[in-house]
């Protein structure tokens, strides 16, 4: 009997040390070196990104021979903040090959084959902080590839094939410090001339350190990026020569809407019909080469409102919106007679407002403007809305900062419908703009007051989650600023603040709120706001919590037990598990324990579940079962109390210290040393397999006392894998050593 244990023994120690050998063979890949959360494969001859921990944080992948990253390359890398591709034979970036790199700060690709990016690249690396893609092929930059990075300082563009640069490139890098672009054929066109204005201009631009040197035109070859001047520029903003005008025709007649613009270079004309851009491929109409539309045959699905938009690098015209109507027959000035028959009603999609003849009335709004605070960063465009009724028809006109404007600009569209549309709106655009609505019977007006403000970015939302009943889940809220925002949670509307709650836990500067076991009751939706003093912004994140559609399962059982008559006891019960709807019940003998019939100062539930039995009697003694019940099914633990009466219970006591003091007189045995051995053995084979600090604690809990003089407990953090397979081994080893080293005890 003795040598089968023994036997059993050794093989489970050998399955540990192939476990533990597996184990470490998947968290570090082959030529690579992992010290804590650093993963090196320099010069390991890979083709493809490895499987790595998914807590590193640093992954250099130098002198490789990977040439291409798809897409998701790095997914479940969420931690890592330095990523080194350099000095590999990357050609080829799939959209997306960076997803998921939410934590990256420093990013190298330097010393590649790459041609070009992705236009979505660098779009979710919020704290990317510098992005080396020096000596490569690439000839060309997607218009905003650069502009997600709030926090880029650094940006290495030397010795690449670029010429040309898109408009606007680098104006939305606020915290650039050093852009080098040497190395590259630029043409110094009016594509440049943006950056330079804006850098020129700006003091706090003239900070950022632009290395550039000219290759074209001719004069400027060799002129570097802080020599040039205005006068190196041949760049003039797009002008009208002939401007849209209102329009009207018969159906089915040939019409010509006029727009001739002037500029350097020359300006690219489209045209919007009711707020749409006109597809150059459409066959109604056509864009002649002097800027103006031609409609081939008019008809009613040609009416509304129309306007002509000049662009080139030095900006974009818009003229005055004009309207176009169609009538289906008669004279080319409609009777009043006939008007109502032959001037057709424009289509749903334009947002003119077409007033009928009626009463006279004086100018009443229909909608007005309001305050807004606008975000410096983030602008987008600013919708003023102002429309009034009234008869006649009341025209509206705008003012802003006491100035009439009597007509669109870049920056400030007049819509059609009386409304004002703020273009991207800069520091320049803050002030106080008025809308008068006028007719001959009077006039009214109303004031809006645009802020211009840094207002908080937040970098990294919540995000939606559905959760197992009992799970962890964590939402992250990550937010930047000047002065840096605080962020507060809300839950359902109400406040969260730090340490109200147990179950609801804020940490890391209110930038993780933790749920360790999810209940019903967390359901809902989270509101995180970054917070200063230009304002707030806010994210939302809907959380759902599952129900497990099985029998509810029982985390702490009642034991055997022995009472003492006249004292209380306690047997425990409670579910692994909190959920709605659950019922627990207890037996005593299969007979129902109902504390609300029987006496209530003898049993007695809790609401964890435990039975209370108070004034315990001989009476008392017997099997009581607990049952946990839900709508997909029961589970139940029972348990034997004894019940003696103090007497006999300390002549039980007198019996076990007799028994003690033959079983010391005796001597303790001593576990042989090839079992402390094999101990030692299997415990540092388990600690190279990635965490056993468990596992330590239960085998020097558990071993001889001759064992626990050679043990020692290495805490690093270890890979969760290892944990559930070794320690189910492990306590299988335990009952082993404990059937031989147990010492035969005779009863009495």
């Amino acid at each position: 009997m003795r040598s089968s244990g023994v036997m059993r023994l050794l093989q489970l120690l050998g399955l540990l040390l192939l476990l533990s050998g597996g184990v470490q063979g998947v968290y570090c890949p082959a030529g690579c070196n992992c010290l804590e959360r650093t993963v090196r494969c320099i010069r390991a001859k890979l083709s493809a990104v490895p499987q790595v921990p998914q807590d590193t944080q640093v992954l250099d992948l130098r002198f490789n021979h990977i040439e291409e990253l798809p897409a998701n390359a790095f997914s479940g890398l969420s931690q890592l903040t330095t990523l080194f591709l350099n000095d590999n034979e990357l050609a080829y970036l799939q959209d997306g090959a960076l997803n998921g790199l939410s934590a990256l700060r420093f990013l190298y690709l330097n010393n590649n084959r790459l041609s070009r990016l992705p236009a979505t690249i660098f779009q979710r690396l919020p704290r990317l902080e510098a992005v080396f893609l020096e000596n490569n092929d690439i000839w060309q930059l997607p218009a905003g590839v650069f502009d997600k990075l709030p926090r880029l300082n650094r940006l290495m563009l030397f010795n690449n094939k670029l010429t040309q640069l898109p408009v606007d490139a680098f104006n939305r890098l606020n915290n650039l410090k050093r852009l080098r672009l040497d190395g590259n054929a630029i043409d110094c066109n009016c594509g440049l001339y943006s950056m330079w204005r804006r850098w020129h201009l700006d003091v706090q631009r003239q900070l950022v350190a632009i290395t550039l040197t000219c290759a074209s035109p001719q004069v400027l070859q060799h002129q570097s990026f802080a020599s040039l001047s205005d006068q190196h520029f041949k760049c003039v903003k797009p002008q009208f020569l002939v401007a849209p005008q209102d329009t009207q025709a018969f159906s089915g007649e040939q019409v010509e809407l006029s727009c001739e613009v002037t500029g350097l270079p020359p300006p690219k004309i489209t045209w919007m019909h009711n707020t749409n851009e006109l597809d150059e491929e459409q066959t109604r109409s056509e864009v002649l080469p002097s800027g103006s539309l031609l409609i081939r045959s008019a008809d009613a699905i040609d009416m509304g409102i129309y306007q002509c938009i000049a662009r080139n690098e030095m900006g974009e015209l818009h003229s005055q919106p004009i309207r176009l109507v169609v009538s289906s027959g008669g004279s080319n000035v409609p009777g009043p007679e006939s008007e109502a028959d032959n001037l057709l009603v424009p289509d749903a999609r334009s947002n003119q407002v077409w007033a009928d003849p009626g009463v006279p009335a004086p100018p009443h709004f229909t909608h007005q403007p309001h305050d807004q605070i606008v975000d410096l960063h983030n602008p987008g465009h600013v919708l003023l809305d102002c429309a009034a009724s009234g008869s006649p028809q009341p025209d509206i006109q705008w003012f802003v900062n006491g100035r009439q404007l009597t007509q669109s600009r870049p920056n400030l569209q007049l819509q059609a419908n009386g409304s004002l549309v703020l273009v991207q709106p800069n520091q320049l655009s803050a002030g106080t703009y008025r809308c008068e609505a006028h007719n001959s019977l009077g006039s009214v007006q109303a004031t809006a007051r645009i802020e211009v403000k840094e207002l908080p970015e937040i970098l990294l939302p919540p995000q939606n989650q559905t959760i197992k009943l009992g799970k962890a889940f964590v939402l992250e809220c990550d937010a930047d600023g000047n002065p840096l925002p605080t962020i507060d949670w809300q839950f359902n509307g109400q406040p969260l603040l730090p340490g109200a709650r147990s179950d609801l836990q804020l940490e890391n500067e209110n930038t993780e709120l933790v749920v360790n076991a999810a209940r019903q009751e967390h359901a809902g939706v989270y509101r995180c706001t970054a917070r200063n003093e230009n304002g707030e912004r806010s994210a939302e994140a809907i959380v759902k919590v599952e129900r497990l559609e099985a029998p509810p399962r029982v985390a702490i059982e009642p034991s055997n037990l022995v009472a003492i008559t006249g004292t209380t006891i306690e047997l425990p019960c409670q579910a692994e598990q909190p959920e709605d709807g659950l019922q627990i019940s207890w037996r005593r003998d299969g007979r129902l324990i109902d504390p609300n019939v029987q006496l209530a100062e003898k049993y007695q539930i809790s609401g964890a579940g435990s039975l209370f039995v108070k004034n315990v009697t001989i009476l008392d003694g017997g099997r009581y079962e607990c049952q946990l019940r839900n709508q997909f099914g029961r589970t139940s633990a029972s348990a034997l109390v004894t019940v003696r009466r103090h007497q006999q219970q300390q002549a039980a006591g007198n019996r076990q210290q007799a028994a003690g003091n033959r079983q010391q007189a005796s001597g303790n045995r001593q576990p042989a040393t090839a079992i402390c051995a094999a101990l030692k053995l299997l415990q540092l084979q388990l600690q190279e397999a990635h965490d056993v600090a468990e596992i330590g604690d239960r085998i020097v809990a558990n071993s001889p006392l001759g064992c626990q003089s050679v043990l020692r407990i290495n805490r690093q953090q270890r890979a969760a894998a290892a944990v559930a397979v070794a320690f189910a081994v492990a306590v299988e080893l335990l009952w082993a050593l404990e059937l031989l080293l147990q010492p035969n005890v005779t009863a009495i």
